[in-house]
């Protein structure tokens, strides 16, 4: 989907309290891939814990959380 101009893919990460660095590297993998081609990614639905994970590995100002 990210892979198209201008396509905009919304992750739903409800329930979603933990993610391993594997999980990380997929997500920075699709962002990369979005922003190669103008395309957009967006994380809904995060709960807090993974707010807190995604602000201590310094991510929160690349992905946009919702």
């Amino acid at each position: 989907m990210v892979s198209q101009n201008g396509s905009t893919l919304t992750l739903n990460l409800n329930g979603i309290k933990f993610v391993d660095s594997s999980g990380f590297e997929a997500l920075l993998s699709l962002y990369k891939t979005a922003k190669i081609n103008d395309s957009n990614l967006k994380l809904i639905n995060v709960s807090d814990e993974l707010v807190e994970l995604i602000k201590l590995v310094e991510l929160e100002s690349i992905f946009q959380l919702n």
